[in-house]
């Protein structure tokens, strides 16, 4: 009953008629997440201009205020890093004659998490966005996202092709949440930034001379859309996927047929044998196909997930995707390091687990078969990304032993990289195999005699 519902027309794609004071819903949740709605308000230079009924003060409390107005910051991504808050100023209403409002009901601000990794922007941003428009009872088809900065804001010292790449990032990712170009509302435009936003010029002249006015403004995140795990969590992506799916123009295959997809990744926490691991894959008389997303679209990416009965990946923003499995495949991750622990561990099992939408499996492993960043062991400099992520200076020499705990922790986790035990390897695959043989309901999909050879079941 759930789905034709949400998924039917919705009572809130109409805007409603001109109101003339700012109004704000706040909702909050354990855990120090909110989530609020600003109706009928401005936004300039990162800030939310509110109207006030001057025969209704606004009396405002909510867990993501840091100080009362006029200089009151709103958490656009529900958390407490000063770098995802905006300016609430209020001023006395009512909304000026000239004002211009934007032509969509409801409109996310989003200040993206890593805008260059398209993984971290599917979970992180948009589908977060999407469980917050559940939650609030305010699903629309095509949302419209706002952007208070551009590419250039994020990226002004590193090389064009960076810039460039985010913004072939943000129009061509976001094809499948919303039908609707990103408006980019920017004191630093970029060139393709105005061409990408022809459709919303009307709104970004309207910005850019401070009359513009949004009937519903949405920000903040919902703990149950990244940090809960349960029932709520699961439908939500569940939700999420068949809307994103819909919206791309793809639905899922009928599998007839096992495939394994395996990630190859490049940079950082990477199998250093990954040819050696491909030749071990191709032994069990099944499709394998690698899934690399700086060759493939992302449509491609999207169709190799959905074919996929069995996904091998490495953690982290790369393996998000595994989202879109079938619900009868298995994703077979590999662990990060943690250097307290002094072992591997499941970095996104928390996430995988708390959905059920495919079968989570993971593959540990110790110190022999990790390789840890050069920094780890002698006192040669880290690398700059690694500073940047610590948030240590960047002028100055540094080494491992100038880091504190917790910028340890997170060197660890994104430099260690994998040469995976083969042996162990193969016995991992062939029980994925079997459990996504298990859940077609299939028969001798895979070689059975080269698994039972994996597993010493038999003499080589």
């Amino acid at each position: 009953m759930l789905l034709p519902r949400i998924f039917g027309k919705s009572t809130n794609e109409k805007l409603r008629p001109r109101e003339r004071y700012s109004s704000v819903d706040c909702r909050r949740e354990p855990e120090h997440a909110a989530r609020c709605v600003f109706s009928n308000v401005g936004f300039v230079n990162d800030t939310v201009i509110f109207y006030e009924d001057p025969s209704n003060p606004l009396s405002f409390v909510g867990p993501s205020v840091k100080y009362t107005f006029p200089a009151h910051y709103f958490g656009i991504r529900g958390g407490t890093d000063d770098h995802h808050f905006v300016n609430v100023s209020k001023c006395q209403g009512p909304i000026p004659e000239k004002a211009i409002y934007a032509d969509h009901a409801a409109s996310f601000l989003i200040v993206p998490f890593w805008p260059q990794n398209q993984g971290h922007w599917l979970v992180d941003d948009l589908f977060a966005s999407f469980s917050n428009m559940l939650e609030l009872g305010m699903y629309v088809p095509n949302p419209q996202l706002v952007i208070s900065k551009g590419c250039l804001d994020y990226f002004a010292r590193e090389k064009t092709s960076d810039v460039e790449y985010c913004h072939d990032f943000f129009l061509r990712r976001t094809k499948g949440y919303s039908s609707q170009d990103p408006l980019f509302l920017t004191e630093n435009p970029y060139s393709r930034e105005s061409k990408a936003a022809k459709r919303n010029e009307h709104s970004k002249r309207a910005y850019e001379n401070g009359d513009l006015i949004f009937q519903n403004l949405i920000g903040g995140h919902s703990t149950f859309a990244l940090m809960k795990r349960g029932e709520k969590r699961s439908l939500h992506w569940n939700l999420f996927r068949r809307h994103f799916l819909k919206k791309s123009g793809l639905s899922e295959p009928r599998l007839s047929r096992q495939q394994i997809t395996v990630v190859q990744k490049k940079g950082r926490r990477n199998i250093l044998n990954f040819p050696d691991v491909l030749r071990a894959t191709r032994g069990y008389g099944v499709d394998v196909v690698v899934y690399d997303p700086t060759v493939q679209t992302w449509e491609q990416q999207l169709e190799i997930m959905l074919r996929t009965t069995v996904l091998v990946t490495v953690p982290g923003g790369i393996s998000f995707l595994a989202g879109f499995l079938q619900s009868s495949s298995v994703g077979l991750f590999f662990d990060a390091w943690d250097f307290h622990a002094n072992r591997s561990y499941p970095l996104e099992g928390y996430w995988w687990e708390g959905l059920s939408a495919f079968r989570f499996l993971t593959y540990d492993y110790d110190a022999s078969e990790a390789s840890f960043p050069a920094g780890a062991t002698d006192p040669s400099l880290l690398d700059h990304e690694m500073k940047v992520t610590a948030g240590l200076p960047t002028d100055r020499q540094l080494t491992v032993v100038d880091l504190h705990s917790e910028a340890k922790t997170l060197l660890y986790r994104f430099f260690t990289d994998i040469h995976v035990d083969l042996e162990r390897y193969q016995k991992t695959l062939c029980e994925a195999l079997a459990i996504a043989e298990a859940n077609m309901r299939w028969k001798k999909s895979y070689d059975y005699k080269a698994c039972a050879r994996a597993r010493g079941l038999v003499k080589q």
